[in-house]
């Protein structure tokens, strides 16, 4: 026990130490923090990013009162590893090596005394059981005095384990591992009650926290499959001219958006607004044009079509980002400059003036926010590990890739080794990437090859 809490705490340093609160701070100056994480929306399927079809007038709102940064990306086009990108600031990729070093090292003293099949349940599960050994969103926040709501979405066993002060994901026993609705329990259990059955437990610990500064990761399954919207939602795109699985998940994103309705009404019925930093961001792509029918492909269906979820084309990263404060963000600024999901909690940090560590690779957004800096990303690197494909239709995650891609401006490439494939897009005359033109550009293509390899040298000291 005491070598665990040693590694434990050394661990907990080296991944990121944090200024301490300043003692002549007052917490009512620190802005409350919501971070909105939407579940399979797509980039285009908002109003703000310019749809004219999929109604969101409340994200629309929200994201106009501050700033749109409407070229970020995740990632990894799944959500267990796009979240964790989120709540630690670290890619995906370096999540892994880390967590797996952790693993390694606290494998002898966490088995020890097991039986056989309990030492299996326990390395099968580290991966949902490592956040622990984490510097998190939540704990930096804690030491600027915060208190931390989780619900929604959430793989990493129970909201403690993110080191949230409260929240709804509750985790898993032994027993439930054999229970039909295991899998349901293992994306966040009660958390995913959030939006599709209350928002309460969000106003709850708001009414009960008003007197601190408060962090709420708002993470509904929406519009996630099931694309079961209430009525009232799919009446508003019945009659139109669309494939019925375009009216199902158009109908499903715009539930999502009552949902922040709610949020947004009772910010303002609460006088919340004026000291709130809300920030937007969602965990993957998802691609469902309009006339598009995927009913009859339970694999289209469940995944967004072949350029969505678990797929490596632009649209399977790509993602919307705005940060809105009202009275410290400029309304209605649109920013067009390359971003990545790991700049959001060093956002958050620079703006309650908490150091960043080194190890994390994330920007700082503030500059560009306040519109004194229009710099981006040159290039962004993700990993692909896992594709919805023809060999994964029996699998709920996918079947087992090994792959790279690099995304610039001007174009996006990807490297998947286990299918012996090589794609490149041009993002400025194809950004659907409806075109690969990959043979027809061998320069290119070795330059990409070139950078993923230095950054693999970097991720993983290959």
């Amino acid at each position: 026990m005491k070598q665990k809490l040693i590694s434990l705490l050394l661990l907990t340093l080296a991944i990121g130490c944090s200024t301490s609160p300043g003692t002549d701070e007052s917490a009512a100056k620190l802005p409350n923090i919501v971070l909105i994480i939407a579940d399979d929306l797509g980039y285009p399927y908002a109003g703000f990013m310019g749809d004219t079809i999929v109604q969101t007038p409340n994200l629309d709102k929200l994201a106009d009162m501050g700033a749109v940064f409407n070229n970020a990306l995740v990632p990894q086009s799944h959500c267990a590893p796009s979240l964790r990108t989120i709540i630690t600031g670290l890619h995906s990729a370096e999540y892994n090596v880390i967590r797996d070093r952790i693993r390694a090292e606290q494998r002898p003293s966490e088995t020890q005394g097991l039986s056989y099949e309990d030492s299996l349940i326990w390395e099968s599960e580290f991966q949902w059981r490592a956040m622990p050994y984490f510097k998190t969103l939540p704990k930096y926040l804690a030491e600027k005095g915060y208190v931390s709501f989780q619900g929604g979405k959430w793989w990493e066993f129970d909201y403690q384990s993110g080191g949230f002060t409260h929240g709804m994901s509750t985790g898993w026993t032994k027993e439930d591992r054999q229970s039909s609705d295991f899998f349901y329990k293992l994306m966040g259990n009660e958390g995913l009650k959030l939006g599709r059955v209350t928002n309460q437990p969000v106003f709850d610990f708001i009414d009960e926290h008003k007197d601190q500064p408060f962090f709420v990761w708002y993470a509904p399954d929406l519009p996630h499959y099931p694309l079961n919207a209430p009525e009232k939602y799919y009446n508003i795109y019945k009659d139109q001219q669309l494939s019925e699985s375009a009216k199902r998940y158009y109908a499903n994103c715009t539930w999502f958006d009552d949902q922040i309705g709610e949020l947004n009404t009772y910010f303002k019925e609460n006088q919340l607004m004026e000291n709130t930093l809300f920030i937007y961001v969602n965990d993957n792509g998802w691609d469902q044009a309009p006339n598009a029918e995927y009913r009859h492909d339970s694999l289209r269906w469940h995944n967004g079509g072949p350029k969505g979820k678990g797929a490596y084309y632009d649209m399977s990263y790509r993602t919307p980002v705005f940060f809105t404060w009202k009275g410290q963000i400029h309304a209605g600024t649109v920013k067009k400059e390359l971003v990545s999901s790991m700049d959001i909690l060093p956002t958050v940090l620079d703006y309650l003036d908490i150091e960043q560590p080194e190890m994390l690779k994330g920007e700082s957004l503030k500059p560009n926010i306040e519109m004194s800096s229009d710099a981006g990303r040159e290039k962004l690197f993700g990993r692909i590990t896992q594709v919805f494909d023809e060999r994964s239709r029996e699998t709920y995650m996918g079947s087992p890739a090994d792959g790279y891609w690099v995304r610039t401006q001007d174009y996006h490439y990807v490297q998947v080794l286990t299918q012996d494939k090589e794609l490149l897009f041009d993002m400025k005359n194809d950004p659907m990437n409806e075109v690969n033109i990959a043979e027809q550009n061998p320069d290119l293509v070795a330059s990409f090859k070139n950078d993923i390899a230095q950054w693999k040298q970097e991720i993983y000291k290959e």
